[in-house]
């Protein structure tokens, strides 16, 4: 009986019809893994609030002290629910105006250095621009982090009727803006730019009448800046709507005229 030839030996074309033994795949040393998603920390929480609330509710018959513990670890985990959905807005928040915030920053540093070397030049009466400008800064840098944060200026500016780009209206909230102002005197900026003023902020703006008295002449002042805007642009309309027609009246009158003429 003849010998059987090795499989090497066989002919390229012909190996896949002799049997032989299956290659061995090789291992990947870096497989590909499949990014796992960070686990919630809310959704445990949540999940024990639920089981508690269904004992306290289902089984009337708990002894007092069991009730009583019970009760107080599902104070604990709303509380624990309560600062942990705090701490994911907040992280949200910072993640969504993190490059309006740091736009507008470097904007409010440089009109305030504008405004500090016209000073040092000698230019007098710019000691209110400086202070707002001062504001304008520490608005941009020291809004609360786990509040939506209101632009101080829109990303894109007007253009006038020639194309060139016009500088918008200050905007963004006027009374916060009063709050980070009384911040500055008080030292307390860190403190609000953490959270920590949230629930006194509001209340200030309530209980001081001078800090509502400012914020509501601020909004009055724009509302009548932005009125008198549109009466002066309501204005201007006419009058050139009024040049076009005695330019279009004096046409006539010419083509008139040579009409006459060769009649």
């Amino acid at each position: 009986m003849a010998t059987k030839r090795p499989h090497s030996e066989v002919h390229p074309s012909r190996r896949e019809q002799v049997p032989g033994q299956e290659k061995k795949r090789k291992v990947n040393p870096h497989p590909h893994r499949k990014l796992e998603r960070k686990a919630n920390p809310i959704n445990p929480i949540k999940s024990r609030i639920r089981s508690l609330n269904r004992l306290l509710q289902h089984k009337e018959n708990l002894p007092a002290d069991v009730r009583l513990n019970h009760e107080r670890e599902l104070k604990s985990c709303e509380w624990d629910l309560a600062q942990a959905e705090s701490q994911q807005r907040k992280k949200d928040l910072i993640g969504k105006y993190h490059m309006v915030r740091f736009f507008e920053r470097r904007k409010a540093e440089r009109r305030l250095k504008k405004l500090e070397r016209r000073a040092k030049e000698g230019e007098t009466d710019l000691d209110e621009q400086i202070h707002e400008a001062k504001v304008d800064l520490n608005y941009s840098m020291y809004h609360p982090l786990d509040m939506v944060y209101s632009a101080l200026w829109p990303t894109k500016g007007k253009k006038d009727e020639d194309g060139n780009e016009v500088e918008v209206e200050k905007q963004g909230d006027p009374d916060m803006w009063l709050v980070v102002e009384k911040c500055m005197e008080e030292g307390k900026l860190d403190a609000l730019r953490n959270g920590k003023l949230l629930k006194s902020a509001p209340a200030q703006l309530d209980n001081d009448d001078s800090i509502g008295q400012k914020a509501s002449n601020a909004r009055a002042k724009k509302e009548k800046k932005n009125k008198k805007d549109k009466e002066k642009k309501a204005a201007q309309k006419p009058s050139k709507k009024a040049d076009e027609d005695q330019t279009m009246g004096g046409q006539d009158e010419d083509e008139d005229s040579e009409g006459g003429f060769f009649e």
